[in-house]
């Protein structure tokens, strides 16, 4: 059996009243074919990986996607060469025959860090903080911080797209964090067994 980091934390949220469980399990079911919403954060993180790549006269663009006043908030270290992007991995965990996938926005030494797009103004990071991906990443990836990217965006009349604030985050490992990371996945896979989804849970696209 094999679980994504996306698919855990969602678990999380239905498990924990932030989402209708009868919803989780018509997510499952049902493949997600994407919006106007996540083509942005699609395109955003596109560029991210190589701003150099996407640059233009004043702005950056992927495809139909052109962002302005990206340029002051693109990481001092992205061009490190420890930094890594899109760094993907499997973690098996043979006592409970499942593996764990995911895929890591950047993973610079012993930091993850992750980009989110906004389209609303932040007013707190206690979606973030509650979130069990931050969590499952510094397990899987034996890292000791994790960093949320938080880039606030609007449209523009003509369509384009300014980011008008960059917020930061930071989440560090705590002595519990892989006893709280195991119970989540146990505790799924029995939502899974229960729910016989059995059968949706042998692909991975994107963690």
């Amino acid at each position: 059996m094999r679980i994504s980091v996306s698919k855990l934390d969602a678990f999380r949220a239905a498990r924990d009243g932030a989402k209708d469980p009868a919803q989780f399990i018509e997510d499952i079911k049902t493949p997600f074919e994407g919006n106007v919403y996540t083509g942005t954060g699609k395109a955003f993180h596109k560029i991210m990986e190589n701003p150099i790549q996407y640059k233009h006269n004043g702005f950056y663009e992927f495809k139909d996607y052109r962002f302005f006043g990206l340029q002051e908030y693109i990481p001092k270290d992205i061009y490190s060469p420890l930094w890594c992007s899109e760094v993907k991995t499997v973690n098996k965990i043979p006592e409970l025959d499942v593996e764990i996938s995911g895929i890591a926005d950047v993973l610079f030494g012993e930091i993850v860090r992750d980009y989110k797009t906004r389209w609303r103004p932040l007013s707190n990071f206690n979606q973030y903080y509650d979130s069990f991906q931050w969590r499952l990443y510094l397990w899987m990836f034996g890292a000791n911080k994790f960093i949320y990217d938080i880039y606030s965006i609007k449209k523009a009349k003509d369509g384009t797209i300014d980011i008008t604030a960059h917020d930061e985050f930071e989440c560090v490992r705590y002595p519990a964090l892989v006893f709280d990371c195991m119970d989540l996945i146990e505790e799924m896979k029995g939502f899974i067994i229960e729910n016989k989804l059995e059968k949706y849970m042998v692909s991975h696209k994107k963690g």
